[in-house]
């Protein structure tokens, strides 16, 4: 990479990483598998929305416990790319009876830079007091982690595409 297209693509942020925020969580779960990974895209106004299919999510010779996405798989990405990100949809094999463990995890979330922008939080609707992520287990085949932003400063595609840096599941327990 050179100097130009450092600074064009937002720096070297490397590929996106989905993990689980301690590997004794992930022993809690008997078929945890992510196959898939899609990004909900909507316009400012809510007029519009599509769903934009990233590629697979391959899992870490390093740690068993953790995804990879390589990041060249977003830069595939050409369409849609001044919509908002609602929302990231994992698709694969889940365990469905699991429920979260804390109202409020601020160690797990959504990271954009390296940093946690979008933390766990399950029991508010809307980002009254800050950005905030939801993790829901819609069926066995479905996880959708929603993004939640306080004063509607959601990233957009674009953002997304070369900011991204990780998901960090929260607390989860039987």
């Amino acid at each position: 990479m050179n100097a130009i297209q450092f600074f064009q693509w937002g720096g070297d942020y490397g590929d996106v990483e989905i993990a689980f925020q301690r590997e004794a969580l992930f022993n809690n779960f008997s078929n945890f598998n992510i196959e898939r990974v899609s990004l909900l895209a909507e316009n400012r106004d809510r007029t519009f929305s599509t769903t934009i299919p990233i590629g697979g999510a391959i899992r870490s010779a390093k740690n068993k416990y953790t995804w990879i996405i390589k990041r060249k798989q977003f830069f595939n990405v050409k369409k849609y790319t001044d919509l908002e990100l609602r929302a990231i949809v994992l698709s694969g094999f889940f365990d469905d009876n699991r429920a979260t463990r804390d109202e409020q995890d601020f160690a797990s979330g959504v990271f954009f830079k390296k940093r946690n922008i979008f933390p766990f939080n399950r029991y508010h609707s809307s980002g009254q007091f800050g950005n905030i992520a939801t993790f829901d287990i819609q069926s066995l085949n479905t996880l959708k982690i929603e993004l939640i932003p306080y004063r509607y400063n959601l990233p957009t595609i674009q953002e997304a595409k070369t900011q991204l840096t990780k998901i960090l599941f929260p607390i989860m327990l039987d």
